[in-house]
């Protein structure tokens, strides 16, 4: 599964995206043809943070761009909306960071 969690990208036309004959060219980096794999995307919901995995996708083997069809944006969409309904396959912990500027060269 790829690691890079990306924008979601609703750019294919059709709604199976696992057919590698609908495989486009990656438009992100546009070296790759998408491959069918999984996904996962993370949602703020107030002050709580949701991840579903498990999502269906084409993604690139060569940048991770992530793509999902009309299918998916709206099972994701339909899941947010029912966030604290939803009984979760996990509970993880999640380490939480300040920003920090980088440090300017001499």
């Amino acid at each position: 599964m790829a690691d890079n969690v990306t924008p979601l990208r609703p750019a294919l036309t059709s709604t199976d995206t696992t057919d590698p004959e609908l495989a486009p060219t990656c438009g992100r980096c546009e070296l790759g043809t998408l491959k069918p794999d999984r996904a996962r995307m993370a949602f703020w919901r107030g002050e709580g943070l949701m991840v579903v995995r498990n999502i269906p996708a084409m993604v690139c083997p060569n940048c991770g761009e992530q793509y999902l069809g009309e299918r998916e944006v709206l099972g994701l969409d339909r899941m947010r909306g029912e966030g604290p309904n939803l009984e979760p396959a996990e509970i993880m912990n999640v380490p939480v960071l300040d920003y920090r500027a980088p440090k300017r060269s001499t």
